[in-house]
């Protein structure tokens, strides 16, 4: 579990995208969000600021 799915208190999906083991010292990957996350916390965020 890494520090967002602590955060979330969720298991995410990921896969892989760049690794270290390719040399170049960065490490990347691409997440899932799940429908109940976003709906959460970025539709929240995005009502606040159009009714503001």
């Amino acid at each position: 579990m890494n520090f967002t799915e602590a955060f979330l208190e969720k298991r995410l999906s990921e896969t892989v995208a760049c690794s270290m083991l390719n040399r170049n010292l960065t490490c990347k990957y691409e997440i899932t969000i799940w429908k109940d996350i976003t709906e959460e916390n970025v539709m929240k965020q995005a009502k606040s600021l159009l009714l503001s």
